[in-house]
């Protein structure tokens, strides 16, 4: 029997919830395909958004996804994100450039195969991004103003890397590539004993001995049912006046563009900037730094020192409106239903190009699910499968030929042009492109 919301706490702070909404039909799981076999026993499921109002975090009433404790990486190799990577280890560096450490030992928590952890390599290389040293602008900043990188200074130090994963396979597929990765994860009684970090341009290592002098976590806080501690694992394993460079999935950005499908259940914990601080101060963290990447992720670079000295932000208690975000829900429904009528009436068919979590959860939630045809993927490990809740089948594109259909629908948010050009040149004969442009169908 469900807990009522009295008895229901904050994942940050124990404290009582108060349900916002309740979402219906959503996706159980943003990565696991059910197979044929399958499909008479998966189904979705309603999802109740709750708010703390002690701490203001936004989280789902719900268990946490059963892979929660294995990160799932799309999109790591992409030059944007090797550069976005680059610039902020070179930042860490000009940072511990003023402290005595010429060596200093970095743990990445919750590393996958490594694909981060290799990028490493790009900022021992010792590269000199500007001329005469002291700073370069980063495209995104959110102030605009400067981060202060320091290149030449920070080319003295020799970084040596390591990182933790949970999840057996990804660890071994990175020692296959010559990392230091160790399988384990970040909670209370897990210990660095026997680990040794990697210089990788030289290959030299230096052993775990103490404390650490920076970790790095990327997008994999707001899956954890107990992130409080996680944070204190972390405060426990950096030396006093350490840094922690932090990324989370930004919920005002969901807020912003009323996007209720860029909601999932993967993402137990939905954070703010205040939420996040809270959270973090809480744990013996001073927040040095602040900023949004990528448009939609929140990016903090925090040093450790004593829980006494630290500054504490206290939420109001004001309940977030997401009343922007219900509406959003309805107009789409409303526009895929009248697009969808108007595709019966000229008999023709559907397919979707996009198993990502915007896109199952439009499919489960809308009346895509009784239309659409089939979802084309480029992942192999979705095809041949079907989505959660909606049971489509998954394919790669050669299934055109199959069974062609008269238009195609993207649902991969930051991926729409680029699909739009694959389907032009290689499918046959080429249908109509159309994508979610806010609340509406649109061709393109």
């Amino acid at each position: 029997m469900r807990e009522s919301m009295a008895e229901k706490k904050c994942l940050a702070c124990g404290e009582n919830l108060e349900e916002l909404a309740v979402f219906h039909n959503m996706p159980k799981s943003a990565q696991e395909f059910p197979t044929r076999e399958e499909l008479a026993t998966e189904k979705g499921m309603d999802l109740s958004l709750c708010q703390c109002r002690s701490c203001g975090l936004v989280q789902f009433d719900t268990e946490a996804v059963p892979y929660y404790k294995d990160v799932i990486r799309a999109g790591g190799g992409s030059s944007t994100m090797k550069a976005l990577r680059e610039e902020e280890y070179q930042k860490l560096l000009s940072f511990l450039a003023k402290k005595e450490e010429k060596r200093p030992l970095i743990l990445e928590l919750g590393a996958g195969a490594g694909e981060f952890l290799a990028m490493w390599s790009g900022v021992e290389s010792g590269a000199d991004t500007s001329s005469d040293v002291n700073s370069v602008t980063s495209p995104d900043t959110a102030s605009g103003t400067s981060l202060s990188i320091g290149a030449k200074r920070s080319q003295n130090l020799e970084p040596y890397v390591l990182g933790i994963e949970h999840k057996k396979e990804l660890v071994e597929k990175g020692q296959a590539a010559g990392l230091s990765l160790y399988q384990g994860f970040p909670e209370a009684g897990f210990e660095l004993k026997n680990m040794e970090g990697k210089h990788l341009q030289s290959g030299k290592t230096r052993p775990v001995e103490g404390l650490l002098d920076v970790m790095v976590q990327f997008n994999f806080l707001e899956h954890q049912p107990n992130p409080g501690e996680m944070l204190s694992f972390a405060y426990e394993h950096l030396k006093m006046g350490g840094y922690f460079l932090l990324t989370v999935p930004s919920f005002q950005y969901i807020l912003d563009h009323r996007s209720y499908y860029e909601l999932l259940r993967d993402h137990i914990a939905n954070y703010s900037e205040e939420s996040l601080l809270s959270l973090v101060q809480d744990q013996g963290f001073s927040l040095v730094e602040s900023r949004v990447i990528n448009r939609d992720t929140i990016e903090f670079l925090l040093e450790k020192r004593e829980k006494e000295s630290c500054t504490t932000f206290r939420s109001l208690g004001q309940k977030v409106d997401i009343k922007p975000i219900l509406e959003n829900e309805k107009a789409i429904q409303e526009d895929i239903q009248k697009h969808l009528e108007g595709l019966r009436k000229k008999g023709e068919k559907m397919a979707v190009w996009g198993a990502s979590h915007q896109g199952l959860t439009l499919l489960s939630t809308t009346a895509l699910q009784e239309e659409v045809a089939y979802i084309i993927d480029s992942a192999p490990f979705k095809q041949g499968k079907y989505s959660p809740a909606s049971h489509l089948p998954i394919v790669d594109k050669s299934h055109f030929q199959k069974e062609p259909v008269e238009e195609i629908l993207i649902v991969a948010p930051g991926y729409t042009e680029e699909i739009a050009g694959i389907i032009r040149k290689d499918i046959r004969p080429c249908p109509r492109v159309l994508a979610l442009r806010g609340e509406k169908i649109e061709e393109l």
